[in-house]
């Protein structure tokens, strides 16, 4: 099942189809663990205490994620050439590894795996390339947990805007 997740990533489109990704499957529960551990520390610093985060569902979803990612029994970590500093542009690198971390997102939930697409681990990215073994020339993008859902959450999907909000025909 992991397999027919990751080749949907890889069937994504990429800049002159350079495929310039790697993804890091992570199972071992001890790496899982100490993700977790920075995880919650970006957690309990930054985000928890954005005023425009109190109480909101989006807020106590990810509430509900720090307190239960070291249980995900599957975590990957989408990687792109790049590093951070470079002068890559950032749009640009986004656009060749995003469209596979949703391919593979979609693939999850097709298969009944429930997925998030997080970057809270992107505040220790030189810990979590440095326990992960990522190359220097490349970043990790976010880290998707993938699990079977608990029964205790469930997905009916965030909140859109109606169309007529935010299409526009022929012009703005």
């Amino acid at each position: 099942m992991l397999n027919q997740i990751l080749e949907a990533a890889l069937r994504a489109p990429s800049g002159g189809n350079s495929q310039p990704w790697a993804f890091i499957v992570v199972r071992d529960p001890a790496v899982t663990h100490q993700l977790a551990i920075w995880y919650k520390d970006f957690w309990d610093n930054v985000y928890s205490k954005r005023p425009d985060r109190k109480d909101s569902p989006v807020s106590r979803s990810a509430g509900h994620l720090v307190q239960h990612f070291a249980e995900a029994p599957v975590i990957v970590i989408p990687c792109i050439v790049g590093s951070k500093g470079s002068d890559r542009d950032t749009m640009t690198t986004g656009a060749s590894i995003y469209p596979a971390v949703q391919n593979l997102m979609l693939a999850a939930v097709g298969l009944g795996v429930g997925s998030v697409i997080t970057t809270f681990l992107q505040n220790h990215e030189d810990k979590v390339k440095a326990l992960l073994g990522v190359p220097d020339d490349y970043q990790t993008a976010c880290a998707v947990p993938l699990g079977y859902p608990s029964g205790e959450e469930t997905f009916v999907g965030s909140k859109r805007r109606p169309l007529d909000e935010v299409v526009h025909w022929d012009r703005w």
